[in-house]
């Protein structure tokens, strides 16, 4: 019968190491392949122009209408991501966004002016729309909202390609009255089952106004 010998237990642990470490360089060269094949598929959405030379809007589209969830465009990672609060998707609790939800690009609203630091919110009313999806908007006015006392104006746009004679307040109203006041009273509450319901509202303003507030906050 052959015997292992010293030198044969150290042959073999050499190989079992050295067969450990190319799986290790193995995984990190798969790693680095996904990461970087989801880069490839990764938008820079914030960086985009927030006008168009038509004279439109863009609006990124985060959370579509009739949703619940609240989903978010991280700039890092550029990608769409669920909100996470206490270890929990964070869902909201009342009846569902009534408009698609995004942001408009190359805006801040810098906290140095009393802002929450992120882009300017908007709201596209019309079909309901895809996350991640940009799209030319009309703006109507803006409802200015402030929670917790910083600044929270959300802008109310309507898709170019649904409605091109609404440009203001009293053209949106003529078509859809009493939108705005469902609005505003939603925005008023879809916190009110939290312990974060400190929002409070100035009304609404024209979309010239919500157009210098766009302006005044982008950053290029």
């Amino acid at each position: 019968m052959t015997q292992t010998t010293h030198k044969d237990w150290k042959k073999l642990f050499i190989n079992k190491k050295n067969l450990l470490i190319k799986f290790r360089i193995l995984h990190c060269i798969l790693i680095l392949l996904v990461v970087t094949s989801t880069n490839l598929y990764s938008k820079d959405l914030f960086n985009q122009n927030y006008l168009n030379d038509d004279g439109t809007f863009n609006a990124i589209i985060e959370i579509p209408t009739g949703t619940k969830t609240k989903i978010e465009y991280d700039q890092i990672l550029k990608d769409f991501k669920v909100e996470i609060v206490q270890n929990t998707q964070r869902k909201i609790d009342y009846l569902a966004y009534p408009a698609n939800y995004g942001f408009i690009p190359n805006t801040l609203v810098k906290k140095k002016i009393g802002g929450d630091g992120d882009a300017v919110d908007i709201i596209v009313l019309g079909n309901k729309l895809k996350t991640g999806e940009t799209v030319k908007v009309n703006i109507v006015g803006m409802l200015k909202l402030f929670d917790n006392n910083q600044i929270d104006f959300k802008v109310v746009s309507i898709n170019n390609d649904e409605n091109k004679k609404i440009f203001n307040l009293s053209s949106f109203e003529n078509y859809y009255p009493g939108a705005l006041d469902l609005i505003e009273i939603w925005f008023l509450n879809y916190k009110k089952n939290t312990n974060d319901n400190l929002i409070t509202s100035n009304g609404y303003v024209e979309a010239q106004e919500a157009i210098e507030f766009i302006k005044f906050t982008s950053i290029k």
